[in-house]
């Protein structure tokens, strides 16, 4: 979470109802962890501008059920003077995860 700004937030999928601040981006992130008994993601290609990075990505995961589960996605990056993330916006279509399951 140190990596956002203190207003910072993710949108996940974007678009949806963005985890605001150190505190809901804590709680998101720790949603993701518990979501998967295993996760590994990959970046496959990424883009770098001024303020703002774009990063396609590639997941496998096992679900608690033991189901293997494969996703992509590309996560849009947006950053402050500091370096720090103020914005990220991920475009991906979760449904593809409950299809698997």
């Amino acid at each position: 979470c140190n990596l956002f700004a203190e207003e910072g937030y993710i949108e996940d999928p974007a678009g949806s109802r963005p985890f605001i601040g150190q505190k809901e981006l804590a709680i998101f992130f720790k949603g993701v962890q518990r979501m998967f008994a295993e996760l590994k993601m990959t970046i496959v290609e990424k883009t770098l501008a001024f303020n703002s990075a774009t990063v396609k990505w590639q997941a496998e995961a096992v679900g608690y059920n033991g189901r293997k589960l494969y996703f992509n996605g590309t996560e849009n990056f947006y950053f402050n003077r500091e370096g720090q993330i103020v914005a990220a916006q991920v475009e991906w279509d979760p449904s593809v995860i409950s299809d698997q399951l």
